[in-house]
């Protein structure tokens, strides 16, 4: 596995690594709803920080989108779940001051001190939010 940098052509791809996740992870959240491609497809086209992405063999395995702040977005294959690409990720994007989590996430992020880049203790869970978010109820995005 290789974690780089997103190329500006890949916005696509980025989005269909997000779906692929995203209709897994929270489908007992927003059951029967199709998901919204063509925003997530153009939000990743215009993303106006920083992409990186996790691949082996060709394939995008995941990515994380982050800016100076926030952790805007952090979304791994299903199949790769639970394998380090998440952990992959985060070092790549460096400390993380703000993240947002679906307050119904079953598998919410446990990130040590030195990734949230603050004084949290390791294994204390991430902030959550009061109730699921749109991708227009998140900062910058």
């Amino acid at each position: 596995m290789r974690v780089r940098e997103a190329r500006p052509d890949e916005g696509n791809e980025i989005a269909e690594t997000h779906a692929a996740s995203a209709t897994v992870a929270y489908a007992h959240i927003f059951p029967g709803q199709p998901f919204p491609m063509e925003a997530t497809r153009r939000r990743w086209r215009e993303f106006p920080g920083r992409i990186v992405v996790a691949e082996e063999g060709g394939r995008l395995l995941g990515f994380a989108a982050f800016d100076d702040q926030w952790l805007h977005a952090l979304f791994v294959v299903p199949e790769r779940w639970g394998a380090g690409v998440g952990h992959a990720l985060l070092d790549a994007a460096g400390p993380v001051r703000l993240l947002w989590v679906l307050a119904d996430n079953p598998r919410p992020p446990v990130l040590p001190a030195p990734r949230l880049g603050g004084g949290r203790r390791r294994g204390r869970p991430a902030r959550r939010a009061p109730r699921p978010l749109s991708t227009r109820s998140r900062p910058g995005a």
